[in-house]
């Protein structure tokens, strides 16, 4: 069996661009064609980014 899959990924800033591009593509594919789309957002900035992280462990015991 051959899948028939489209997977798209949308570098957009504008907010419901997935669901404008789902709109148009249900309207012109098959419906046999699984479609995948999502959002990729990257954002460039200057200046320090400083990140902080924290691990810590929890034993249970039952007697």
């Amino acid at each position: 069996m051959v899948k028939s899959l489209i997977d798209i990924k949308i570098t957009s800033d504008r907010y419901g661009a997935v669901d404008l591009l789902y709109n148009l593509l249900w309207d012109i594919l098959p419906a046999h064609i699984q479609i995948t789309a999502r959002q990729v957002n990257t954002k460039n900035f200057k200046g320090v980014l400083s990140l902080g992280s924290t691990l810590s462990g929890t034993k249970v015991i039952t007697i």
